[in-house]
């Protein structure tokens, strides 16, 4: 095993110990599959199963521009926590933008849009909270949204973006207070804006 898989190997452990099985609503690492799970409902885009240095991961292909998305997991509706890692690149001044979401599609999304330099909360398509962050080009990181229950009809939605190899941050990066919405499904969303490629890898979706 090379050093690069024992610590990829690392940090999915670290994002799932002290998490019971019966707690873990889903995962995917890619390690043992090689087309694009079944499970998965992709809305546009053309996503693969790819290896890179001894490590599979599912990959947004560049071209051609445009939004594209998947569905996974159970539908459900809070109570729930997503992380996710992500890797891209920019080509020269043009970056590309991607998130992860709960909710299904009219649901939250925590989005990184690298060009203007933000991470931003989203309900649908309406921005509802960001935040200033430094996007590294061609680094992994991780992406993770919550979605806590504070009443019957209002929850608590907030998440965070921290580089693989650093410690999370001690606090959201990004909150807002909303109704809470219907059960839907977990998903992933790329605009590959640079023309590269986006990675998507070690999901894991949790009670919380």
């Amino acid at each position: 095993m090379n050093l690069q898989l024992t610590h990829i190997l690392i940090a999915f452990f670290i994002l799932i110990s002290g998490v019971n099985g019966a707690d873990v609503y889903y995962s995917q690492d890619f390690e043992n599959v090689s087309d694009l799970p079944k499970d998965f409902v992709v809305m546009d885009g053309k996503f693969y199963v790819k290896e890179i240095n001894g490590n599979k991961v599912l990959e947004l292909q560049g071209i051609p521009l445009d939004n594209y998305g998947l569905f996974f997991g159970p539908e459900i509706s809070t109570g729930v926590e997503l992380t996710v890692r992500i890797r891209s690149e920019a080509t020269g001044k043009r970056y590309p933008s991607f998130c992860i979401g709960l909710n299904g599609s009219a649901g939250f999304k925590l989005r990184v849009s690298p060009g203007r330099r933000i991470v931003e909360l989203l309900k649908g398509d309406e921005i509802k909270a960001s935040t200033p962050f430094k996007w590294k080009d061609k680094q992994w990181m991780f992406l993770r949204l919550r979605s806590t229950p504070i009443s019957q009809e209002k929850g608590l939605v907030c998440g965070f973006v921290w580089y693989e190899g650093d410690n999370p941050p001690l606090d959201w990066q990004v909150k807002l207070e909303s109704d809470i919405l219907q059960v839907g499904k977990a998903s992933l969303w790329g605009i590959p804006y640079s023309s590269k490629p986006i990675q998507f890898d070690d999901i894991v979706l949790k009670k919380i």
